[in-house]
């Protein structure tokens, strides 16, 4: 592969109907101006595993936890990693009935806005009167 402006040039073999003749075709595959995010991305999320990888080898001591019902031995990293799920699983569901609630409310400011805006078209159509208006104190 050939590395041009972004985007990745691949010379590709077809062979015809005869078995001597190979043509080359090039394909382009447009990686766009995300390609090197994209790259650092999967780069961090290596590094990420790396570290949990060697987290998990060093934290093999065996841990007690109790929950109330029973206890139960595990391995340090697996008792971290379990607390780290239920930690993100909990912040989902919040996030969660949090942005239920912002969405009803949404609904509702929507459909009061849409109300006024009629009643507002309907105020501008009605016919304007001269000498209607009068000003107090004079």
């Amino acid at each position: 592969m050939d590395y041009q402006n972004g985007k990745a040039w691949l010379v590709s073999t077809i062979s015809s109907t005869s078995p001597f003749v190979v043509t080359f075709k090039t394909l382009e595959m447009d990686y766009g101006s995300d390609f090197p995010m994209r790259f650092v991305m999967i780069l961090l999320l290596l590094l990420v595993f790396l570290a949990g990888a060697l987290f998990t080898s060093v934290n093999t001591l065996p841990v007690t936890v109790d929950y109330y019902i029973g206890t139960i031995e595990l391995a340090l990293s697996v008792a971290l990693l379990g607390a780290l799920v239920l930690g993100l699983i909990i912040g989902v569901l919040v996030g969660a009935l949090m942005s239920i609630k912002h969405r009803k409310l949404l609904r509702r400011k929507t459909r009061e806005v849409k109300k006024l805006e009629q009643e507002l078209d309907n105020l501008r159509g009605l016919p304007v009167r001269d000498g209607a208006v009068s000003v107090a104190g004079k």
